[in-house]
């Protein structure tokens, strides 16, 4: 995906947004805009009673562009300690270790076990194209994702639920589709979901 003069995607032009237009346009729900308000997100004007918020699409693209490099960072440095952890474990060095940890009898006996479980699962049709799995999970995703940005202003309007207990469920929501958006670009070998799904 190019990215214009703005830090924008390609083809997105910049504009100065209210609350809800900035909400759909980051495709989040208005409680998890405020969050990121207290997080740090940049406005160009506080809303106040009669006047709306105001933010700058392009500026508010850049600050959740870097909190989702943060965050992806965090999440790499993570998983390189449980990799290492292993690897202390089983007194190897790097990841190839993990496979010389085993002789040269129980490495075959692996092989060739896998080697038969594929055959048989290909004989079965257990064994499905890597596209049309990314497909069918992208579109599960999309329908998530719908859910999950909308259910706290469900939540809020339906039932009345406020304060600390609101922000939790916007937090759970949100995490819930962020582990779903690693596991889907793990899935399809970093492609981003997001075009798919729109």
């Amino acid at each position: 995906m190019e990215a214009s003069d703005t830090g924008l995607p390609a083809g997105v032009v910049d504009a100065v947004l209210n609350r809800g237009e900035l909400a759909r346009a980051l495709n989040r729900s208005e409680p998890t805009i405020d969050r990121y308000l207290a997080d740090g997100m940049p406005c160009l004007s506080e809303g106040t009673n009669g006047r709306a918020w105001e933010f700058q699409l392009s500026a508010c693209w850049a600050w959740l562009k870097g909190r989702e490099r943060v965050d992806a960072e965090r999440a790499s440095v993570a998983e390189q300690a449980v990799q290492q952890m292993r690897l202390a474990l089983i007194g190897g060095n790097d990841l190839a270790d993990e496979d010389r940890a085993l002789s040269p009898k129980q490495r075959q006996e692996a092989y060739d076990a896998e080697r038969a479980f594929m055959l048989a699962a290909l004989a079965r049709g257990d064994l499905v194209r890597r596209a049309e799995v990314v497909e069918a999970f992208e579109d599960v995703f999309k329908t998530l994702r719908d859910a999950f940005t909308t259910l706290p202003d469900t939540l809020e309007r339906e039932v009345g639920l406020q304060g600390k207990a609101l922000d939790l469920a916007i937090k759970l929501c949100d995490a819930a589709l962020t582990e779903a958006e690693r596991r889907v670009n793990a899935l399809s070998g970093g492609e981003d979901y997001k075009q798919a799904a729109q």
